[in-house]
């Protein structure tokens, strides 16, 4: 009987209870899926960056959320990064050979601000970040660095080993969107150029 009925009776009080009581309680399937239904068609790489950082922001109530994405010119050869905050529509533009970008081609685990050298936190410092509580989550396809989600300091408490986990499931479902993305652009751009 327990079985049965008083244990999925229990979990669902206690879900709606931590949802209800506990503001920074998730669920990271729930997360995922929600990503994965948002971004199931969507092909523009900075509409896929805005998505996961917004959808971020708002589940992890974080104070800032800014994300950091390859700019490609006609030829699909990343020009630039365009740097962006969630919130507004602030864009700075970096180098593709900025110290920061740099860190990210040789170093590709999740980090915090405070672990990158004081010379690669330059392309950030006018955007007024705690190093010690602002978490770096790299982004990659199969070719090359995609960009950064940049996500500061929770509300009222620390990032954990839930958002840690959290993190390689959103690293892992967009590897295998930028995946996808690939032949696509590849297709589109052996069209555009066969239209010259």
């Amino acid at each position: 009987f327990c079985a049965f009925f008083a244990i999925p009776i229990r979990d669902r009080l206690i879900t709606g209870f931590k949802h209800t009581f506990i503001k920074s309680f998730y669920e990271s399937s729930d997360v995922i899926k929600a990503l994965t239904k948002a971004l199931s068609q969507e092909q523009n790489r900075e509409a896929i960056f805005l998505t996961v950082a917004s959808k971020l922001y708002k589940t992890l109530q974080t104070r800032e959320a800014i994300y950091c994405f390859a700019k490609r010119n006609h030829e699909s050869v990343v020009a630039t990064y365009s740097i962006k905050f969630v919130d507004n529509n602030t864009e700075t533009s970096i180098s593709s050979d900025s110290r920061f970008i740099q860190h990210f081609l040789d170093n590709r685990e999740i980090c915090f601000l405070s672990e990158l050298p004081e010379e690669t936190r330059i392309e950030l410092s006018g955007h007024a970040l705690p190093p010690s509580k602002t978490i770096l989550l790299p982004l990659y396809s199969p070719e090359i660095f995609e960009g950064v989600v940049i996500l500061s300091q929770k509300e009222g408490r620390a990032f954990d080993s839930r958002d840690n986990d959290l993190f390689d499931q959103v690293r892992t479902l967009l590897t295998g969107i930028f995946y996808r993305l690939t032949p696509f652009e590849k297709i589109e751009s052996a069209f555009n150029e066969n239209q010259r």
